[in-house]
């Protein structure tokens, strides 16, 4: 069986000019093959990896313009609260200055019928915040008046911007000759402790 292989090469090479251009062309249609697989392989696969980092690209592009695009909505928010921002040292005062609460709780006693008689602040260890930047203090307020306004001057207190809580609130059973009584009221107020916190 070896023998008439062996024969066929032999025709192929000394004579048969029909198989010789058979082989040629079948030996060239390979080559030609091998060389475009050769050629198009790489240019396929540089082609698909330039793809993949298009798409990469595309995705991150689309991020960054939603950043973008988020940073202009806040800074357009920031804008139209520059002047509560401007307030904000005054509402959580950093060297303990409740100058703003003061003068919002003298004004919201008189308009609930109370007169203040004192106000001081002391640090507070009871109550526990979960952020670091805000410490609580407590301001302990003495005020007179009718007993009948003081839930509604409570609810007045808290809706401060300053955000107090009332934790305790005590009075007499004695009225005064205009039957007036003295509240002592304490509440928690917020400081910031970080004296270049607005720097």
């Amino acid at each position: 069986m070896a023998q008439p292989k062996a024969l066929d090469f032999l025709k192929i090479i000394n004579g048969d000019v029909k198989m010789k251009t058979y082989s040629l062309v079948g030996f060239t249609l390979l080559v030609i093959i091998i060389l475009l697989v050769g050629a198009i392989r790489p240019t396929a696969l540089t082609i698909a990896k330039i793809s993949g980092e298009i798409k990469d690209k595309t995705t991150i592009n689309q991020q960054l313009e939603t950043k973008i695009k988020n940073l202009g909505d806040l800074n357009n928010q920031y804008l139209g609260i520059t002047d509560d921002v401007k307030n904000l040292p005054l509402v959580f005062p950093t060297q303990g200055n409740f100058s703003l609460l003061m003068s919002n709780v003298d004004s919201i006693a008189r308009d609930n019928g109370f007169t203040l008689s004192s106000i001081s602040f002391s640090s507070s260890d009871k109550l526990k915040t979960r952020t670091q930047v805000l410490k609580p203090w407590n301001a302990r307020l003495t005020v007179v008046g009718s007993r009948a306004n003081l839930v509604k001057f409570l609810a007045a207190l808290e809706d401060m911007p300053m955000y107090p809580t009332i934790t305790q609130v005590s009075f007499s059973s004695n009225q005064d000759i205009s039957g007036e009584t003295a509240f002592n009221i304490n509440m928690s107020v917020y400081k910031i402790e970080d004296i270049k916190f607005y720097k």
